[in-house]
């Protein structure tokens, strides 16, 4: 009777993904393409393409698009002349993404519609800079995928015992840290630490190292290679800014950054609190670490509810930032945030049980990892960059989520009618934002023929989902749009070349 059950609840769940593919792909044909994504589809993605992604030449133009990432770029450019294709890479990896995270946690069903809202949850910045921005979608949540499936392997070999360490794997995972080290260049290095460390735990804990093993190990070492021989990152360029100094490093995450890694998360941070809150009510003995860790759960949600609400209500930037004057918020906010990171890690120290507690050490070593170069590098700043670290701290509140009891029953299938009309509503709401975007900036496109700013009267009725929140266009806009108009969607499905 229970094997029936679980049948049944892994086919709902393959019905519910393929619902989540088909959503995906619908709304990537509405998602308004925005600068890189012409840039990548014009002139310049063919002459960035025949140089083999370096140059020096027109560095305010070309900028940080010579690179390294030579997957990235050619999926980018390959799949904005096709675009049948971005459609499907766009529902797959988003799928993807969001059931190795589940899969990674638990078998769960309240996890489960959790993870699929994940994409909806993001802070706004998130959203439209990273998973919504398909230049950055192609590096961010793609490169996300690559890891997270080979986290996976490991969960399967250490914990649940069904890997069986054979040659056709082997060939696969080298495959997968090849072409997943060519994506961005902080997934490169990630690749490389967890491969070594996948090695080491291997041998001094399951005195074993396996094929697949050496393998992405390898993959990882000849990806970083060929990703760090491009010239690029060996000239001076104007578009990368590197920073030694520990104070400026602390000055830009007092500005910008703290805000797009912690502030800003409110419903991740919500996630934390309570799964927090309950798991430590229901499993530490210890009187007064209980009380600490509840009392801080309850701690951080008000403050952070409040913060969010005062945010809320004051005026935007280009970079998705509130527009804050004062310097006392932001030193305080800026502290709040590492109190909170630190408050991450002693609530996992005192887990109960011991494997949890080490996988959630992980999650945060690995959110610190990811997150660390742009603490460093202190241009270009912008949110996407921290996106693959914060996916960690999801994983940390499902794992914890997972362990939680729910007694009466009926609590749990609340919250599962509660995740699922969450689910529906923002899926909704996200759909028909982007699709009257579109309508709205298509028919407008005759209107507007000179790049730079334009007047308010003509922007989309959802600027928070583009890029730069609609304020300006560019010239490769132009070019792309005017071809746009002159084909209907059949025509373009397939091919959808630049005029040369």
């Amino acid at each position: 009777m229970n094997n029936w059950f679980v049948k049944r609840q892994r086919l709902f769940e393959a019905v519910i993904l393929g619902i989540y593919f088909c959503y995906f792909a619908i709304l990537r044909i509405f998602i308004v393409p925005f600068g890189d994504d012409q840039f990548w589809w014009g002139p310049a993605g063919k002459f960035l393409m025949d140089h083999h992604f370096f140059t020096l030449e027109n560095q305010q133009y070309i900028g940080g698009s010579s690179n390294g990432r030579y997957v990235s770029n050619l999926s980018m450019i390959y799949t904005m002349h096709h675009p049948i294709l971005m459609y499907l890479l766009f529902a797959v990896a988003s799928t993807l993404l969001v059931w190795l995270i589940y899969r990674l946690t638990s078998r769960k069903f309240i996890v489960f519609l959790l993870a699929l809202c994940l994409p909806f949850s993001l802070s706004i910045s998130f959203q439209t800079t990273t998973w919504f921005w398909y230049a950055a979608f192609i590096n961010y949540v793609t490169g996300a995928v690559f890891i997270f499936s080979y986290l996976l392997l490991l969960k399967r070999d250490w914990v649940e015992k069904t890997l069986t360490d054979s040659w056709i794997l082997t060939c696969a995972v080298f495959v997968l840290s090849v072409v997943g080290g060519l994506i961005v260049e902080h997934i490169t290095l990630y690749q490389l630490a967890i491969s070594i460390f996948s090695v080491i735990v291997s041998y001094f804990i399951y005195h074993k190292i396996n094929k697949y093993q050496l393998a992405y190990l390898v993959g990882a070492i000849a990806s970083a290679v060929i990703m760090f021989s491009n010239g690029s990152y060996w000239a001076h360029t104007q578009y990368r800014s590197v920073s030694p100094s520990i104070s400026r490093s602390l000055a830009t995450y007092a500005q910008t950054s703290h805000f797009w890694v912690i502030t800003t998360n409110f419903w991740l941070i919500l996630l934390l609190c309570l799964t927090i809150l309950v798991y430590a009510w229901q499993n530490v003995k210890q009187s007064v670490v209980k009380q600490v860790l509840i009392f801080s759960s309850i701690g951080f949600l008000l403050y952070y509810s409040i913060v969010n609400l005062y945010l809320g209500k004051l005026k935007l930037q280009q970079s998705f930032l509130p527009l804050i004057n004062s310097d006392g918020f932001l030193a305080l906010d800026s502290l709040m945030s590492l109190l909170f990171i630190a408050y991450l890690f002693v609530s996992a120290w005192f887990i109960v049980d011991t494997r949890l507690r080490y996988v959630l050490i992980f999650c945060l070593v690995s959110f610190l990892f990811l997150i660390a170069p742009f603490l460093v590098i202190v241009e270009p700043n912008s949110a996407r960059e921290f996106f693959n670290g914060v996916l960690f701290l999801y994983l940390y509140g499902f794992l914890l989520l997972n362990r939680i009891v729910f007694k009466p029953k009926w609590i749990e299938r609340l919250l599962v009618t509660v995740a699922a009309v969450l689910l529906i509503g923002s899926a909704s709401y996200t759909l028909q934002a982007n699709i009257k975007n579109h309508v709205a900036y298509s028919n407008r496109t005759e209107e507007l023929t000179t790049p730079g700013g334009f007047s308010q009267k003509l922007q989309v009725p959802y600027p928070l989902y583009m890029p730069n929140q609609d304020l300006y266009i560019t010239q490769d806009r132009i070019r792309y749009w005017q071809l746009y108009r002159q084909h209907d969607f059949w025509q373009r499905l397939w091919v959808f070349d630049y005029t040369k």
